[in-house]
């Protein structure tokens, strides 16, 4: 398989803020990372999978493959990175913009989100990520 680096912030289990840019843009650059083949390993440069986990549970507490994973990690005390693509595309939040039902888990939270735009589910989930 070949190698190659690409910085956009990205997280096992989340996504970084938004210094610069747009909710658009950070979404769209996700949805490419997302696009690309399941078996990816993801090295991202800081361990924050506990606190994603903790967010992504917020959000939608009913996650079975989130919760596996939280206690999987306590359970071997292991270290998450890297991780796998396949794996982020289900319990990574920022990922799953686009699924209907957890749009509906986040209009839950915030009202004002449009269930059909997932850059608006993205804007409102990222709102609420800082605020955590």
């Amino acid at each position: 398989m070949a190698h190659f680096f690409v910085e956009i912030h990205f997280f096992l289990g989340g996504c970084g803020r938004l210094f610069e840019g747009s909710p658009k843009q950070m979404y769209d650059s996700l949805e490419k990372l997302k696009n690309l083949d399941s078996r990816l390993d993801i090295y991202c440069g800081h361990e924050y999978s506990l606190a994603n986990i903790e967010f992504a549970l917020a959000i939608e507490p009913q996650n079975l493959a989130i919760r596996r994973w939280k206690d999987s990690i306590h359970k071997h005390g292991k270290v998450t990175v890297p991780g796998k693509l396949e794996h982020q595309r289900i319990v990574n939040p920022f990922l799953r913009c686009n699924d209907k039902h957890f749009a509906e888990c986040v209009s839950e939270l915030d009202p004002s989100v449009d269930t059909t735009d997932p850059v608006s589910v993205f804007a409102a989930l990222r709102r609420m990520k800082d605020k955590f």
